[in-house]
């Protein structure tokens, strides 16, 4: 289209010229200035119309993420150390604090005291603000403060698989907070265990399932595990995600671990063992009985 302000090249056009005639007189217009030379080696851009820049595409959910991942890789890689090796007894105990009490005059509830769990025989550790229920075959205990007893707590009635115990605690991150292994497993090159861990998250739980079961993986995968399946498994009431992995073959050992984001705090319950086939149900049934108590 020939715009109206556009002058003849050298002067007036002759008259008649164009689609449309002679266009009208016009004012003098400065003579044209030549475009901008282009930088040497640069590109062709798409030239611009006049129009509006586009919106920026949207902000990316990288920071949640970021912290899942974290913290789906510190919990895996810890649990990669924990052997412990010895052959004697199999008693089991579990910390000290894992009674709660109440006075019986209490009328109404204090809205600060964290909520009962659904079972009255779960370890309950109100630090950590979660409850599990375990069976008799666990030995056991909440990870706060100081750490030195946490081996005879869980053996008090064997010295030898206490002390095995207290290495393997004292070597976890300070992050987890439960620890806990198959009593009658200890002696065996790699004992089946189980942690929790608990990571502030914010922004992690508008994840859509796809988003987070992705990124569990994609931390399980980064210590050189391999994801082998995955479904969805409500954890603490809460939409989550159940993942079964192999380690490295040189530890053989897999693992079975169940995540979900409750309150802006990833929850991760990590368990491994050198047969956890013949504990998928035990792990399951674990699982489903811990809650958030805080």
């Amino acid at each position: 289209m020939t715009d109206s302000g556009w002058q003849y090249p050298g002067g007036e056009p002759p008259s008649g010229s164009g689609p449309y005639g002679a266009p009208p007189p016009q004012p003098p217009q400065p003579p044209p200035q030549p475009p901008p030379a282009s930088p040497s080696g640069a590109s062709w851009g798409q030239p611009g119309y006049g129009g509006p820049e586009p919106p920026p595409p949207p902000p990316q959910r990288s920071w949640p993420i970021v912290a899942l991942v974290g913290a789906v890789v510190l919990l895996v890689a810890a649990i990669v150390g924990v052997v412990v090796t010895s052959d004697s007894g199999d008693d089991t105990a579990t910390d000290d604090t894992t009674e709660t009490t109440e006075s019986s005059d209490t009328t109404e509830e204090d809205p600060d005291e964290p909520d009962e769990p659904s079972d009255p025989g779960a370890f309950v550790d109100d630090e950590g603000g979660y409850s599990v229920t375990m069976p008799d075959s666990w030995a056991y205990s909440s990870l706060h403060g100081d750490l030195s007893q946490v081996g005879s707590q869980m053996f008090p009635d064997d010295p030898a698989k206490a002390d095995l115990a207290q290495q393997s605690a004292s070597a976890l991150p300070r992050a987890i907070i439960f620890y806990g292994v198959v009593a009658d497993e200890v002696g065996d090159a790699f004992v089946t265990n189980v942690n929790v861990n608990v990571t502030s998250t914010p922004g992690a739980g508008d994840l859509s399932y796809d988003e987070f079961s992705s990124q569990v993986k994609q931390g399980i995968g980064t210590i050189g595990a391999t994801v082998t399946a995955d479904e969805p498994f409500t954890l603490a009431g809460t939409d989550g995600v159940r993942v079964e992995f192999d380690y490295d073959p040189s530890l053989g050992a897999s693992g079975v671990q169940y995540s979900a984001v409750i309150d802006d705090q990833l929850w991760v319950v990590n368990f491994a063992s050198a047969d956890s086939d013949s504990h998928t149900a035990e792990f399951d049934e674990i699982a489903s009985s811990f809650e958030v108590t805080g």
